[in-house]
């Protein structure tokens, strides 16, 4: 039993889909972990595929010990990785990965450099091994700030390859089992999750109880979006390259950070990444995507591509991040600085011509018009 928070034990998540487990086991199989014993639990949901059963038994973990648990009722991925995360309380700290991913060669070394940096963080819920490169709703491009540093920070917990701590998980389960909230001040695509995501309870805890996620910039592991509960197979979308080598890495604290995201993936102000014209308009907040729904109380001013009543700033949006934009002090029109009273949320969101911009396509919309536009000059012929 590993008792040391600094050595995570690998829990790897399966149940009816044999070649996906077989292509994460083999993966940590190719991962470097230098000289100490990793302990990895394989956890199966009750009454498993026989082949994945056969695998997890069968399979030669040479680096420390080898557990397999079953669970002795049907499980569903939400209770599966709760229960999981409980291990915390028997080991410490755990890499949670579901058999839809792939690791990196160097993902656990990873770990132990970021578990080192982070742990005694209390502003933290957890460390990413994934990195995003597409939001995932709307699923629009995500890019972050480049600050000097191989990390950011973002109010969405890591589902895709995830590390956690006792204290940070007991802090999680404590407020879980004061009675599940459902954040009001998360995005409205999540509140249509289905009610066995975890995650969907879990941003609600970033939220309400202002935590992070801790991020690498180049991902140690890349979703297959195989077939599942979530997935109808063959997902590619959230595909990401994955470090291939090693580096020591330059990591920062959230307060030296000028790369932090709320659970929109807009950016947040601080005093770190604070332009000097921004002290004119203090509780600034961020809805560069056009798609929060409500603000937070204490905003006064928004910086958003929706349209606004009374502008008394803008700026163009064609820098990406949109975000450089702002800070650079990009002259033009398509982000909108405006009083939080002003920005009518009732009205069309990002501007289809900078959501078009930004995906290289056509919008829904812009679409829409292009081909009426088109069918009138058949018609006029």
């Amino acid at each position: 039993m590993n008792k040391q928070g600094n050595i995570p034990t690998i829990v790897v998540l399966a149940y009816n889909r044999p070649e996906p487990l077989s292509r994460l086991l083999g993966s940590l199989l190719r991962a470097e972990y230098g000289a100490g014993q990793v302990p990895l639990i394989i956890s199966l949901d009750h009454d498993p595929h026989p082949e994945v059963l056969h695998l997890a038994k069968s399979f030669d973990w040479p680096h420390g010990n080898k557990q397999i648990n079953v669970s002795d009722k049907p499980l569903g991925t939400r209770a599966h990785v709760l229960q999981c995360g409980d291990l915390t309380d028997q080991y410490e700290s755990v890499i949670i990965l579901e058999d839809d991913l792939l690791v990196s060669p160097y993902f656990y070394t990873y770990s132990l450099e970021a578990l080192h940096f982070c742990k005694s963080d209390a502003s933290l819920a957890g460390i990413s091994l994934y990195s995003y490169d597409v939001r995932e709703f709307k699923h629009m491009r995500f890019m972050a700030m480049q600050d000097g540093f191989d990390n950011y920070y973002l109010q969405l917990p890591s589902s895709w390859g995830q590390l956690w701590t006792k204290e940070w998980w007991g802090e999680f389960r404590g407020w879980l089992d004061r009675g599940e909230l459902v954040s009001p001040d998360i995005h409205p695509a999540i509140l249509d999750w289905p009610e066995h995501s975890w995650k969907k309870t879990f941003i609600s805890y970033l939220v309400d109880q202002d935590k992070y996620f801790f991020y690498p910039r180049v991902s140690h592991t890349t979703n297959f979006g195989d077939l599942g509960q979530n997935h109808k197979g063959e997902f590619a979308r959230y595909q990401v390259p994955i470090e291939m080598g090693q580096r020591a890495h330059r990591l920062c604290k959230l307060e030296e950070s000028k790369a932090v995201y709320d659970a929109f993936f807009e950016p947040v102000v601080t005093d770190v990444n604070r332009s000097a014209w921004m002290d004119q308009f203090p509780n600034l907040e961020f809805d560069l995507f056009g798609d929060k729904h409500r603000f937070r109380d204490e905003t006064q001013y928004v910086l958003t591509t929706r349209r606004v009543r009374n502008v008394i700033r803008t700026f163009a949006a064609t820098m990406l991040p949109l975000e450089m934009n702002v800070y650079m002090e990009v002259e033009g029109e398509g982000i909108n600085l405006a009083k939080k009273a002003d920005v009518d949320l009732s009205k069309r969101p990002m501007n289809p011509r900078i959501h078009e911009r930004i995906t290289g396509r056509f919008s829904k919309q812009r679409y829409g018009i292009q081909y009426l536009y088109q069918l009138m000059k058949q018609i006029r012929k």
